[in-house]
């Protein structure tokens, strides 16, 4: 078996070629938004859009998204604002829902697993 970044004569693979140094710029213009807290927050800042965290919610996969968002000290208290609206539903939703459960409990005050 040959390598992946050879090709059959044996040479780099041309999309691995150093280009003085323009994709070390580029990853140190990439370390900002990498930033796992900017991802989460304006995740939560665009989901407040339609039906908002609450909709995700619906699915047992979105409330442990929701969840995870929870875990993120920059993004709670905006995931809090916009589900604190919808505790009646989340209520309901956590009856069949281990994601749910967990998300209300959160937004209930009780700060659950990491």
């Amino acid at each position: 078996l040959k390598p992946v970044d050879e090709d059959e004569e044996g040479e780099e693979d041309e999309d691995e070629e150093d280009d003085g140094g323009t994709m070390a710029a580029a990853d140190e213009d990439d370390t900002e938004r990498a930033d796992p807290s900017a991802f989460a927050t304006a995740l939560v800042e665009s989901a407040g859009e339609g039906k908002g965290l609450a909709g995700w919610c619906d699915s047992n996969r979105g409330a442990f998204v929701v969840h995870a968002l929870l875990q993120v000290p920059a993004a709670e208290k905006g995931v809090v604002a916009q589900l604190k609206k919808h505790a009646k539903k989340l209520t309901a939703k956590a009856k069949t829902s281990n994601g749910a459960k967990l998300v209300l409990a959160h937004v209930k005050g009780g700060k659950t697993g990491k």
